[in-house]
């Protein structure tokens, strides 16, 4: 295995190494982000990555495999022969839905008209992409079934997310009243879910004595402004932290508010993964495969969403039983080794 990694900023001797025990070589490929990439008739995320086009690659390849639509430009590469390459497209999302679906997220006009053109340009891009992929791998349950209708003659499959057996925590009875939210915090939507939880459902919930609700994710070094400057008690907030296992041990329940997305929410997972129970919005548990009331509770009205927080911080046993159902799905359904398996076979 050969990897080409698209980075905006250095990478650090330690993560390098790290990589270099599964793979060959890797190149790095520096993007080249500015407003002229977002005027490009390209989408945003795809013209920053033009460099792949005319990158030098080491020897001859059977296999390629596109980590989402964003690295599109390496099928246009003149130094691989995709006459005699097998094209892999691993699609994280209905990436023109999901520009659309941060459009409406977006409270500035110029951000939600850029939104709007990049899902046009995805539009296009999908159909250019298609005449080199033929096998899609889709890591959403619901995009994989509509995908299906749609074009039934290339080859897909649902590919979950990955989920580390190894390191999935037990529930346990918790005595603290921690309700969690993690998330990257930069992204619009992420915000647009964190602040809508603060304004109708956290007030509902001050008269638990101990809750608290503590937000954590990655700024990417951008303003928290749109948070610090509102006046919430029993908010705790963790700009960047530098792991977030401790978070997990010391919260009772994960949340995840999201209004607007599309793909798959790995936070559900994580959080399930951690020994967390979960309440979600249908869009924060789209694609996932994750039943409600089985494997994690769904609710759309703030009263709901509260009402559903307040069952799993009263009840440890309800919690408990709900992460052990979907901890149990992943050891079933959510094997990719032996998905993958069957997957190649079935090529050759």
């Amino acid at each position: 295995i050969d990897l080409l990694v698209t980075v905006e900023g250095l990478t650090s001797h330690e993560e390098h190494q790290e990589v270099l025990k599964y793979v060959r070589h890797i190149e790095y490929v520096k993007r080249d982000t500015g407003l002229l990439a977002m005027l490009s008739q390209l989408p945003y995320q795809i013209q920053t990555r033009k460099k792949l086009q005319s990158i030098q690659v080491q020897g001859s390849y059977e296999y390629v495999l596109l980590e989402s639509e964003y690295v599109y430009p390496i099928l246009l590469n003149p130094n691989l022969n995709f006459s005699n390459i097998i094209v892999f497209l691993r699609v994280q999302n209905d990436e023109s839905h999901y520009q659309m679906e941060l459009a409406k997220s977006s409270k500035l006009i110029w951000k939600k008209l850029f939104y709007h053109l990049e899902s046009f340009k995805f539009k296009i891009i999908e159909t250019k992409i298609s005449k080199y992929v033929k096998n899609y791998m889709f890591i959403s349950h619901d995009e994989y079934l509509e995908f299906k209708i749609k074009k039934p003659i290339m080859k897909a499959i649902f590919l979950p997310p990955p989920v580390d057996l190894s390191k999935m925590v037990a529930p346990e009875d918790k005595r603290g009243k921690a309700v969690l939210f993690v998330g990257s915090l930069f992204m619009v939507n992420i915000q647009e879910a964190v602040l809508w939880y603060l304004k109708y459902v956290h007030p509902m919930l001050l008269d638990i004595e101990d809750y608290v609700f503590i937000i954590a994710g990655n700024t990417k070094g951008k303003s928290t402004a749109w948070l610090s400057k509102l006046k919430y008690e029993r908010v705790t907030v963790y700009d960047t932290p530098s792991e977030l296992r401790t978070l997990y041990t010391d919260s009772k329940v994960f949340v995840n508010p999201m209004q607007h997305g599309a793909g798959v929410k790995l936070k559900n997972f994580e959080a399930l993964s951690n020994g967390l129970p979960v309440v979600s919005t249908g869009i924060g548990n789209e694609g996932s495969g994750l039943e409600n009331t089985v494997d994690l509770l769904v609710a759309e009205r703030p009263e709901d969403f509260a009402e559903c927080i307040r069952k799993f911080l009263l009840s440890s046993n309800y919690g408990q039983v709900m992460v052990r159902s979907a901890q149990n799905r992943f050891k079933t359904s959510y094997n990719q080794e032996t998905v993958l398996q069957q997957f190649l076979s079935d090529l050759s």
